[in-house]
C-alpha cells in the first residue's frame, strides 16, 4: 500500500522515511502492528493531501468495519478481539476462494481453537515462512517455530 501511495500523482509523500511503527504512532495507534489495519478501497484526494491523510482514512474505515463486524459476531466465537476475527477471516480466505466452503472451514478452525489445537493450515505456515516460501511446504517448515503478529 505504501508503494502505491508513493507513486500516486499529486499526493505529498510524508511517510517515505518513516518506519511502520512511526506511521502507527502518527496515526495515534502506537501499540498496533500495521498489518491488516487499513481498509482496501479507492480513496479520493486533492492536491496537497498526503499519503498519511490516505492512511488515516483507510485506518479509520477499517476500524469502523471491524467494530461493526465484531458487534454482530456469534457470541460463542473463541476469539478475543475484532483484530483476531480479521486474522481468522484472512486465513479462511487464503484457505479457499469458494464462498460455499468458507463456513465449513471457519467451523473447523473454531473447533480446533476451542480444543486448544493448532490451526494447522497452510496459510499460517506460509505466513511464517515469509520470503522463504517458494511454493512448497516441507515437514521441517511445519515444525519450525515462527513469529506471530502482535495483537
Amino acid at each position: 500500500m505504501r508503494k502505491l501511495l508513493a507513486s500516486a500523482p499529486k499526493l505529498s509523500p510524508r511517510t517515505e522515511q518513516m518506519s511502520d511503527a512511526e506511521i502507527m504512532a502518527e496515526l495515534d495507534h502506537p501499540d498496533q502492528h500495521p498489518e491488516g489495519r487499513f481498509f482496501p478501497d479507492t480513496y479520493r484526494y486533492h492536491k496537497g493531501s498526503s499519503d498519511l491523510d490516505i492512511l488515516r482514512q483507510a485506518h479509520a474505515r477499517m476500524e469502523s468495519e471491524l467494530e461493526s463486524a465484531w458487534a454482530t459476531r456469534d457470541e460463542d466465537l473463541p476469539l478475543n478481539s475484532a483484530y483476531e476475527a480479521l486474522i481468522m477471516a484472512s486465513l479462511i480466505e487464503r484457505e479457499t476462494g469458494a464462498d460455499e466452503e468458507r463456513h465449513e472451514i471457519g467451523g473447523v478452525f473454531k473447533r480446533r481453537l476451542e480444543k486448544g489445537m493448532r490451526l494447522q493450515t497452510d496459510p499460517t505456515v506460509i505466513y511464517g515462512m515469509g520470503d522463504d516460501y517458494e511454493g512448497n511446504i516441507t515437514r521441517a517448515d511445519l515444525r519450525r517455530s515462527t513469529p506471530t503478529i502482535p495483537t
